[in-house]
């Protein structure tokens, strides 16, 4: 996260992102972050980027950096771009996006990267995936001889598709 970025985007938010002191104003975040220090080799390093892992402040700023870069810019730039239904949950830094159409799905992965990297932020491969799931899942994974539909895995819980007792689809957890 760079400092200069959180700074500007904490401008936005507040509404009063400078306080007048005698000598120079001087942005909240800006007088917050600036003792940002990271473990290198068993050194305590100053950085320009990030705030501190662990510190009480990472996971506000965070959540206001992430409002700005993929919140906001999901409502206001993806949605109306899609021909299908779309959703985002998310919760610090852990998302989940569910889109309709599998078109849709396919040119968000492309471009979510791109958006992230302006922003010097990037994905986790390793815990991104493009599954089907909903009330077809079932339908068509049998269709296509993949068995059962896709689960994934989000705060703790594993989200996978089930049946109601009345036989509709519901998304359950364990």
């Amino acid at each position: 996260m760079e400092r200069s970025r959180v700074i500007s985007i904490e401008g936005r938010r507040s509404g009063f992102h400078a306080i007048q002191t005698w000598h120079r104003p001087y942005s909240v975040t800006d007088k917050l972050v600036q003792r940002a220090v990271v473990m290198i080799d068993g050194k305590l390093t100053a950085t320009e980027d990030g705030v501190p892992q662990g510190a009480s402040l990472s996971p506000l700023l965070a959540n206001v950096y992430l409002n700005y870069v993929l919140d906001q810019w999901f409502e206001r730039e993806v949605k109306p771009r899609l021909r299908g239904e779309a959703y985002l949950v998310r919760f610090a830094d852990d998302f989940v996006c569910g889109l309709e159409l599998e078109s849709d799905a396919r040119r968000y992965q492309a471009v979510l990267p791109k958006r992230l990297a302006w922003f010097s932020l990037s994905i986790a491969e390793e815990k991104t995936k493009l599954i089907q799931f909903g009330r077809f899942a079932r339908r068509d994974s049998q269709r296509l001889g993949e068995g059962a539909p896709a689960v994934f895995d989000f705060l703790g819980f594993t989200h996978y598709c089930g049946r109601s007792r009345a036989g509709n689809f519901k998304l359950k957890r364990k």
